[in-house]
């Protein structure tokens, strides 16, 4: 159960056109894929106007790797040492786990400017399926590079080449 790549500043599809305190990171493993938050701001959280409370947050700290842009390099040593999917989401603060037997059918597109990723999975309801959505700056050929080998034919490319 390998660590194979990541899908990293995303958002979902629900915050569109609303301030985000959090994108998303898929992390994409052997057995699971692993949504992750990742802050914005980095681990110090938001930033405040006055010098000293950027201060105050500066020496807290002390030691640790802060800043935006940050968060995706975290999750991507996480998963490193994780191992797998599980792994990750035990590990990860408020990770979504979605195994890839419970994955239907993933499929990206590009209504607009930016491409949707959808994941649908089977929910515990027979017949059901749940959607997660997400937005990001995605390429065709990495998704399928990525996702093609562990999804088959239940990854589905709908961006005209």
């Amino acid at each position: 159960m390998a660590y194979l790549g990541q899908f990293d500043r995303l958002i979902r599809v629900e915050d569109r056109g609303k301030a985000v305190m959090n994108t998303r990171t898929i992390a994409v493993f052997t057995d699971a894929l692993v949504v992750c938050a990742v802050s914005v701001y980095g681990e110090t959280g938001k930033p405040t106007g006055a010098m000293f409370g950027r201060a105050r947050r500066t020496g807290r700290q002390r030691g640790r790797e802060a800043g935006p842009g940050r968060g995706e390099e975290r999750v991507r040593a996480d998963a490193e040492l994780a191992g797998s999917g599980a792994g990750l989401a035990e590990t990860w603060p408020k990770a979504q786990l979605i195994p890839l037997d419970l994955i239907d059918s993933v499929v990206l597109t590009r209504p607009q400017q930016v491409s949707e990723l959808a994941i649908y999975e089977t929910t515990h309801d027979q017949g059901s399926t749940a959607k997660s959505a997400f937005l990001g700056d995605l390429s065709a050929d990495g998704v399928k590079a990525t996702l093609g080998p562990l999804l088959g034919d239940r990854l589905q490319i709908e961006i005209p080449g």
